[in-house]
């Protein structure tokens, strides 16, 4: 890809030919300033290999960026000394190269003290492997890279951002730049600083040794006096910046999310406001910029392949990529861990059109498994989404996965058999992601459920909505489903004791009727039961809404799913095996105790009945309209085939009077045709005979 002025970068390579007399002030200046976009600057000076003129060198360096930013190359006027983007803080017109290395192998490169190798025969095959083992700091057969042997002259000059160093404080621990090194280290020494590491550490609020390290590291002198304790230090300071994702092993399942449809339905803006930040996979084997060294927990968490049809990832891996155990994935020279919660898949067909080639040879590929791992399928049906307003009739149908929980971004991560809690806060709460972490009582399986917030809250634009006769909008299910147990038909509840309980907590079940799961809050002691009694009248509404189930609710025709008088835009049908019938008293989950519910409240459940007769007035209604319009289509149906009918007897009869026409025609040719023979042989007789006399 082409390097523009609008190109963006986390971290770069770069060459400098202008101003290399003021450019290390420069820096340093740059460097002084609290709005620093730069985490780590090195560079020195080296001499130009092919230079007419001797004595011209320019300026190697490497550049990473602080956490979280980006910034364009942008533009320098050397005239009006006006410039954008990362020319503009340079005050120059470097040249910039991607930095595709690893970060140390940036920084070795651009600190060699020898240039590579140019003898052809040193380098005996490199096709094969077969290089010269020499780092860029032995001669070996290389040429000398700096302009001087005189580290202060020819460098390498490292610049590191310390934000400690703008904060308010006494000024002895202030830190301060000299002789064009990087003074982490050089601060008063703090005695009491001493004892204060201690006590962290036997308190155990350092999660590790590193984080203590780097904490006090700029009032401790004493840590910094030996070459060994240098080097301890310096492998503290690596994994400040580190991506705590990058070096973990998956051990949870993730959530796979199917949508297919026509074009243009919005499948793919649903995923990007769903999960805010998403990976979005493009079309190439290998997955870029994907779990690397910059944290950047949107990104890694969540995946996006989007318009799948299964080119550019093989069968093999996709189920690698949608398993619960750990999965190293291809990246750009190297391999990275998937620590993805969610994946997302957009298609225009159903999961069955996946792979079709590929099952025809190979019969051991079985699609089922992978269906049996995705939790949502849903389809976007109708017109496609006008670009120019954001607008269009766009009908979303659960085929798989509960609507109610989609909505309330009930997205549970279940994980691995044997993992600990600290495992669990390790890849969720220790990164500072709002959201509760529960255990299942009965197999002591970890879930983690995020929190919603306003940037990945679902809309009510993926709502179904109704107009009822008392004009008020209510929101249901288009195809109910009856649950098949008792157990997921009760009200769930809040149990409550006031001499022990400090959080309220939840009851959950799965999407299996014949296995019910019962979580609760790790921090919580409450120990929940099902509620096993239901109202006669609950049960009679369940009875009578099941008598009338639509049947091939999957198969049914656009035109007739909508009808404009009744339904808003955007609608929802839930044909899905998890849907819901009965409405389950929930509770946002928090660490305010003031959040209990009153146990079997009537007024509640009472409300709850009135809401779901409403909602079978509303889909009674709904259904009636449906029959109507397949009744009416039928009827015009007929009509249309006795027009038809009609028409076509009519042409029938007139090409069976042309026939007769026809026929009487050739009658009539044939009767002169015969005439005119006779006439001829008359003649022909007749001059026979005068001849003859």
């Amino acid at each position: 890809m082409p390097i523009t002025s609008k190109s963006k970068f986390r971290k770069f390579n770069f060459i400098l030919y202008e101003r290399l007399d003021t450019i290390h002030e420069h820096i340093t200046q740059i460097f002084n300033t609290k709005s620093c976009p730069f985490l780590q600057l090195q560079f020195q000076f080296e001499d130009n290999k092919k230079s007419a003129e001797p004595g011209k060198y320019h300026m190697q360096g490497f550049v990473r960026l602080r956490y979280g930013k980006q910034l364009l190359l942008g533009h320098y006027d050397s005239l009006t000394k006006k410039g954008s983007g990362i020319k503009g803080y340079f005050e120059a017109n470097l040249h910039i190269e991607f930095a595709n290395g690893t970060d140390e192998e940036c920084l070795a490169y651009t600190g060699k003290v020898y240039n590579r190798y140019d003898n052809p025969e040193h380098n005996l095959n490199p096709k094969k492997g077969q290089k010269c083992k020499c780092d860029f700091r032995e001669k070996c057969i290389r040429t000398f890279a700096r302009i001087s042997e005189d580290p202060k002259v020819a460098g390498p000059f490292d610049f590191s951002y310390d934000e400690s160093k703008f904060e308010k404080g006494p000024k002895e621990n202030e830190l301060k730049t000299t002789d064009f090194e990087t003074n982490k280290f050089k601060q008063v020494d703090d005695n009491n600083a001493y004892d204060e590491a201690i006590d962290k550490l036997k308190q155990g609020q350092g999660k590790n040794l590193n984080e203590v390290l780097i904490k006090f590291a700029s009032r401790c002198k004493k840590w910094s006096h030996s070459a060994q304790e240098m080097t301890i230090l310096a492998e503290a300071f690596k994994t400040e910046d580190m991506n705590p994702l990058k070096d973990i092993s998956r051990y949870w399942e993730p959530c796979i999310i199917y949508i297919y449809g026509d074009k243009g339905t919005g499948k793919s803006d649903f995923c990007t406001d769903l999960f805010p930040g998403i990976y979005e996979k493009d079309d190439i084997k290998q997955f870029e910029e994907y779990n690397n060294e910059s944290f950047n927990y949107n990104n890694d968490i969540a995946i996006l392949l989007n318009d799948f049809y299964g080119n550019n990832l093989s069968w093999t891996n996709l189920l690698r990529l949608t398993d619960r155990k750990h999965c190293r994935i291809d990246v750009k020279y190297s391999k990275t861990h998937i620590v993805a919660m969610y994946i997302c898949i957009t298609a225009n067909g159903p999961i069955d059109n996946l792979y079709t080639k590929l099952r025809g040879y190979n019969s051991s590929i079985d699609i089922e498994a992978f269906k049996r791992r995705v939790r949502f399928i849903i389809k976007f049906e109708d017109e496609p989404i006008d670009s120019r307003v954001g607008k269009g009739d766009v009908i979303r149908i659960f085929e798989k996965g509960n609507k109610q929980d989609f909505n309330n971004r009930i997205f549970d991560i279940e994980f691995n058999k044997g993992t600990t809690l600290e495992q669990v806060k390790l890849v969720t709460t220790d990164l500072g992601i709002d959201g509760d972490i529960y255990q299942d009582e009965n197999t002591e399986f970890y879930y983690w459920r995020s929190s919603i917030t306003e940037s990945n809250q679902i809309s009510n634009q993926y709502h179904t909505t109704v107009e009822s006769d008392n004009r008020i909008e209510t929101e249901y299910d288009s195809d109910p489903q009856i649950e098949s147990s008792t157990q997921q038909q009760n009200n769930y509840h809040y149990s409550e004791d006031s001499n022990d309980i400090s959080e309220p907590e939840s009851e959950l079940h799965s999407d299996d009727s014949a296995y019910t799961r019962t979580k609760k809050k790790v921090k919580s002691k409450e120990v929940i039961e099902p509620q096993d009694n239901i109202d006669d009248e609950q049960r009679k509404i369940q009875t009578n809404y099941q008598e009338i189930k639509m049947n091939g609710k999957r198969n049914l025709e656009p035109e007739f799913l909508v009808d404009a008088d009744d339904l808003c835009k955007n609608h929802v049908l839930d044909i899905g095996e998890d849907s819901r019938l009965v409405k389950k008293s929930k509770i946002a989950i928090g660490s305010d105790s003031n959040n209990k519910l009153n146990k079997n409240n009537q007024s509640q459940r009472n409300l709850a009945l009135l809401s779901d007769n409403e909602e079978l007035i509303c889909t009674n209604n709904y259904l009636q309209n449906k029959i109507l319009n397949l009744e009416n289509s039928n009827d015009n149906l007929t009509n249309q085939n006795q027009i038809l009918t009609h028409q076509f007897q009519d042409q029938i009869n007139e090409l069976q009077n042309k026939n007769d026409k026809l026929t009487k025609l050739n009658n009539a040719l044939e009767l002169v045709t015969a005439k005119s023979l006779d006439k001829a042989q008359l003649y022909k007789n007749r001059n026979y005979e005068e001849f003859e006399n």
